[in-house]
């Protein structure tokens, strides 16, 4: 533990990681940029542990505050919901995403790092992928104390209580589109008494409601609408400096529709963006379909993993540059190269 030249370092019989904020300064050189993203590949162990030490590396040194995960609208507000009281019973409640592995590790150390911060840089988490079985929940639990539901509503309400009982719905399944298409048809044609009953959480339910990202989408097709929902989102709230987590796909220098490639061309945001990748050994991810398989080594990756992971170390982080194009997760200006699972 505690190699000087590690970034990141393994802590024994541990899955935390020692980050080693100085050496990761002189690498990445933060302060030139305004928006931060990882490529993720969705595994459930390191990745956690690094992204809670970004945020708060970011955070403390240079005042960003703004994350965008891939999750909808829905899930962010229970997210944030989270990290204000510290309810854990969100998490068992709402059947959210991200809490497989050790995210919960990770919500539960950015709550307590959360807490203790000025309200003026406090974490606040934003989506802008499809939403989720939470969408139900969100339409259930955001109605304002004390606002009585309208007569003309009330079907529509047990109908929500009914799927959020439903353990078996999926965001995937015919149903739930059934159901989601029905509810937007009814907040379409009701919405003063929607503004009534959600008051200041009016905004969230519309954009969940509203929110034309599908998993039935191609990936390009899904880059567009997240690109404009960023945009939506960073122009209401006068965003200047975010990090963004999402699956590298969809961060990848080698394709137009990528939001690292489309927000340099567009005309709401102007900083310079910072693009990370990342190649793991030993990875579980939750892309695979089978959830408890360790994969050695993805596509392409064991002689580029060879060549540049230093064995002392729980991660390296190498300038895109000097690694050899052997696949699109190389296609950004730095490469993680981490165990995923801590043998030490």
């Amino acid at each position: 533990m505690g190699q000087d030249n590690c970034p990141i370092d393994f802590i024994p019989k541990s899955n935390k990681i020692l980050y080693n904020q100085k050496v990761i300064e002189e690498i990445i050189e933060p302060s030139n940029y305004s928006a931060f993203f990882l490529g993720e590949s969705h595994t459930i162990n390191f990745e956690p542990e690094f992204k809670f030490n970004f945020i708060k590396h970011l955070n403390s040194k240079y005042g960003v505050k703004d994350v965008f995960l891939e999750i909808g609208f829905s899930a962010a507000y229970f997210f944030n919901k989270y990290l204000l009281s510290g309810d854990t019973t969100i998490f068992i409640n709402n059947s959210l995403p991200y809490l497989w592995g050790h995210y919960k590790d990770f919500w539960n150390d950015l709550y307590n790092y959360n807490k203790l911060l000025p309200d003026s840089v406090k974490i606040v988490i934003y989506g802008l992928d499809f939403e989720r079985k939470e969408i139900f929940k969100l339409f259930e639990k955001a109605i304002q104390p004390n606002v009585a539901i309208p007569i003309h509503l009330q079907k529509t309400f047990e109908d929500i209580q009914t799927l959020n009982r439903n353990r078996n719905l999926f965001f995937g399944d015919t149903e739930f589109k059934k159901e989601v298409s029905k509810l937007s048809s009814t907040f379409q044609t009701y919405q003063n008494d929607f503004k009534t009953l959600y008051g200041d959480n009016y905004k969230i339910i519309y954009n969940a409601i509203t929110n034309k990202a599908s998993p039935n989408l191609s990936l390009n097709q899904r880059n567009k609408i997240w690109l404009e929902n960023i945009k939506q989102i960073i122009t209401e709230k006068s965003i200047t400096k975010f990090i963004g987590f999402f699956g590298l796909a969809h961060t990848r220098y080698n394709n137009s529709t990528s939001l690292t490639v489309a927000l340099k061309q567009c005309d709401f945001f102007n900083g310079e963006i910072l693009n990370i990748s990342t190649i793991y050994k030993d990875f579980i991810s939750t892309d695979n379909p089978n959830p408890n398989e360790v994969v050695e080594y993805g596509y392409k990756e064991k002689s580029v993993f060879d060549k540049f992971y230093n064995k002392n170390c729980r991660a390296v982080i190498i300038k895109s540059s000097n690694v050899p194009k052997t696949s699109f997760k190389t296609e950004s200006d730095f490469v993680i190269f981490a165990k995923e699972v801590s043998d030490k």
